[in-house]
């Protein structure tokens, strides 16, 4: 039981290690960006349904990447 205990800690620490190494890696390159009422916004629509949009490039590889730009008309809460 002492063996596997042990053996179960150090699992833990070195997940722990590679969970702040990761975000270490992620913040070197995030930005954190919040807009305000009235500003022009490009619109990035990853994994979603674009049936609804005058998409005339085609799909996949060679479609549009963003959309827009639109006004932000309300503010609903933070961006994460």
């Amino acid at each position: 039981m002492l063996e596997r205990d042990e053996f179960l800690a150090e699992i833990k620490d070195r997940l722990e290690q590679a969970q702040q190494q990761a975000k270490s890696q992620y913040d070197k390159t995030h930005r954190h960006v919040e807009f305000q009422v009235g500003d022009w916004v490009l619109l990035r629509l990853l994994h979603r349904p674009t049936a609804s949009l005058n998409d005339t490039r085609g799909r996949g590889k060679l479609g549009q990447r963003y959309f827009g730009p639109y006004r932000v008309l309300e503010r609903i809460g933070p961006t994460c």
